[in-house]
C-alpha cells in the first residue's frame, strides 16, 4: 500500500515541467497529489464524500431524536 505512493523521478519531472510551463507560481494540493497519485486522491475524495455522509445522517438523527 504504501509503495502505491512512490513515483519514479522521471514522472515527478514532467509535472514539475507542466508547471513550470503554465507558469505557475502555486501549486494546489488537488493538482499535485492528482498528478503524481491519482488513486490516493480518488481514496481521499471518496473518504470525505463518506465522512459527510455519515455527519448528515447522523445530524438527520439526532434532529428525530430532540
Amino acid at each position: 500500500m504504501i509503495d502505491d505512493l512512490k513515483i519514479d523521478i522521471e514522472k515527478f519531472n514532467k509535472v514539475v515541467k507542466a508547471i513550470k510551463k503554465n507558469g505557475m507560481e502555486e501549486v494546489s494540493f488537488d493538482f499535485l497529489v492528482g498528478s503524481c497519485f491519482p488513486k490516493a486522491l480518488a481514496n481521499i475524495k471518496e473518504e470525505m464524500r463518506r465522512q459527510y455522509t455519515l455527519g448528515y445522517i447522523a445530524g438527520q438523527k439526532e434532529g428525530k431524536d430532540d
